[in-house]
């Protein structure tokens, strides 16, 4: 749940729950846990191949950045500019973490959610 970075009571189990009961409540627990994690992982997959594709079209690696005041947000010549913003300055600051991200590197990006 931690490394999901999900509230740990929604995947708690009945401590009365025993025997079968408790290993069946623990799988299905275990399969919401998984499909959480490959869904984040297609999620990040996509917009990466998205962003893989916009740079084969402009013929260079992508450069983002964000916006200087008064300046349009787009993009040109390789170099995205993006509108000023705390989940962009996120992004801009957290892009070069994950241009090779492993399975537990995307797992673990929260903005996925």
């Amino acid at each position: 749940c931690q490394r999901l970075g999900v509230d740990e009571d929604e995947y708690t189990l009945d401590p009365q729950l025993v025997g079968v009961a408790a290993l069946r409540a623990a799988n299905h627990q275990v399969q919401k846990l998984d499909s959480l994690m490959r869904d984040r992982v297609d999620v990040v997959l996509a917009q990466r191949a998205r962003i893989r594709s916009l740079a084969e079209k402009l013929g260079d690696t992508l450069e983002f950045r964000l916006a200087l005041q008064g300046e349009l947000s787009g993009g040109d010549g390789g170099v995205v500019v993006l509108e000023s913003g705390e989940d962009n300055e996120s992004f801009v600051r957290e892009f070069a973490e994950f241009k090779e991200p492993g399975v537990q590197d995307v797992a673990c990006f929260d903005r996925c959610t």
